[in-house]
């Protein structure tokens, strides 16, 4: 694709949830370089809400209409991973480019088909956290050696509240939604761990999980992470029933560092029992709230004029897949 200098690139939105209208559309609608040509949902009230909040063309989805749906230049897919498959094989078909709202895959038959069923196309999941300041600073110093090998990682998010701040939607469909907090939320620092440490594959060592209704909804997991530089011990502590505050933490040799969960988050340091100023540590420039990290998404699926895309491999996406569906098959033996 080509964008002459000046142009918008067009783009399509399927799925109308809470993601697209708090999210995706106030930063697309904010964009000079890009222009929202239509939206489209199964739901009346969803395609509606979008009409009314932010007077785009609103599209009801019915039966056998997908393939009229306008051809544009990016398309994003946010509807629940569980009712995509229709969907997906109408994409493929186009020449858009594809951003996937997470989670990219229930299962690895699953993701491995969409990996191939996109071959040749510029694919992009949104594992926005991976763009954030801090994430970007503790990768540097991973890889600099300076704090030695990396030994654990421990993640823990939990709150007393639904994703959405609704009382009930799509994640309380397991069928739709592909799972619960460990598919919804838990898969944001399974990916940064994987990405931090260029693992391939995890061993399960331990798990817990609490279902209600076939939702998980609290998560414990200690796992052995292999097929990178060295094999690193991940711990998971995921809830909707407990207060856990939001932390990504990385345990190395000779230290230890970690970040909350937003963009806007500090960077901290332990070395040797003392704490360094974290102001001291400095961060690249780069998103400081939520809408500005989905937006450097957005600018690399449609980069400025003249520029190549730069889109991550799909394939650095399977691992987490991987690890999600084990541990659901545990839990349900």
């Amino acid at each position: 694709m080509t964008r002459l200098r000046g142009a918008k690139y067009s783009v399509g939105i399927v799925g109308v949830g809470a993601i697209v209208l708090d999210i995706h559309l106030p930063v697309l609608l904010n964009r000079k370089d890009v222009r929202v040509l239509w939206v489209a949902d199964i739901a009346r009230p969803c395609v509606d809400k979008a009409r009314s909040r932010f007077r785009v063309d609103a599209i009801l989805i019915e039966s056998g209409n997908l393939v009229d749906l306008p051809d544009v230049d990016a398309i994003l897919l946010a509807a629940p991973v569980g009712a995509r498959e229709s969907y997906h094989r109408e994409l493929t078909q186009r020449r858009s480019r594809i951003f996937l709202e997470k989670p990219f895959a229930r299962t690895r038959d699953e993701a491995r088909s969409i990996v191939s069923a996109y071959a040749g196309h510029t694919l992009i999941c949104g594992f926005q956290r991976r763009h954030h300041p801090a994430f970007r600073k503790l990768r540097v110093l991973t890889n600099s050696g300076e704090f030695g090998a990396v030994k654990r990682i421990v993640v823990r998010e939990g709150s007393r509240t639904m994703a959405t701040g609704r009382s009930s939607d799509f994640r309380d469909n397991a069928a739709i939604a592909g799972g619960g907090i460990l598919m919804d939320l838990g898969c944001h620092g399974i990916d940064l761990a994987f990405q931090l440490t260029e693992s391939t594959s995890a061993e399960i060592l331990e798990q817990r999980v609490l279902f209600d209704g076939g939702i998980d909804r609290d998560v414990s997991l200690r796992a052995r992470m292999v097929g990178g530089p060295s094999e690193v011990e991940l711990r998971v502590e995921l809830s909707w029933l407990r207060e856990l505050g939001r932390e990504f933490r990385v345990e190395f040799e000779r230290g230890a560092l970690h970040v909350g969960t937003q963009p806007q988050d500090r960077l901290i340091v332990t070395r040797a029992q003392s704490e360094v100023n974290p102001e001291d540590l400095v961060l690249s420039p780069g998103p400081a709230t939520t809408w500005e990290a989905i937006s450097a998404m957005w600018s690399i699926l449609l980069p400025e004029h003249g520029q190549p895309a730069a889109c991550p491999n799909p394939t650095g996406y399977l691992p987490t897949v991987d690890l999600i569906e084990a541990i659901y098959t545990n839990a349900r033996r």
